[in-house]
């Protein structure tokens, strides 16, 4: 059993993080002794996402999608969309980081100290 197994189908029957961790808990897949049940939990469900869709509504909770319900794709659709958008933000900002880097192990850079003008 895996944490995947503890999320329902369908946005309707979502569940809270809380009700989550506690179930983890009880089924043995996050022990009870972790220093942070919560984040063992969220680490799971990043683990899983990577074989299955798992979606999060604020004001529900976790759920796998139900591809009967319109409600549920419409909101995997926004989950991809705002997922896009993260990645591409994530992408631009790192090229200026990863062209500095270039820089730098170039010797390109003109190193100033404080004290200078």
């Amino acid at each position: 059993m895996g944490i995947s197994d503890l999320i329902p189908t369908g946005k309707r029957q979502a569940i809270s993080r809380p009700i989550l961790v506690g179930r983890a808990i009880d089924f043995g897949i996050v022990s009870k002794d972790v220093v942070d049940p919560d984040r063992a939990v969220r680490q799971l469900i990043a683990d899983a996402r990577k074989n299955e869709v798992i979606l999060f509504n604020p004001s529900g909770g976790y759920f796998k999608p139900d591809v009967t319900s319109v409600e549920d794709m419409q909101e995997l659709g926004k989950y991809i969309r705002a997922e896009d958008r993260r990645a591409i933000s994530i992408f631009s900002n790192l090229k200026f980081a990863k062209k500095f880097y270039e820089d730098y192990k170039a010797d390109r850079l003109e190193v100033k100290t404080l004290y200078e003008e």
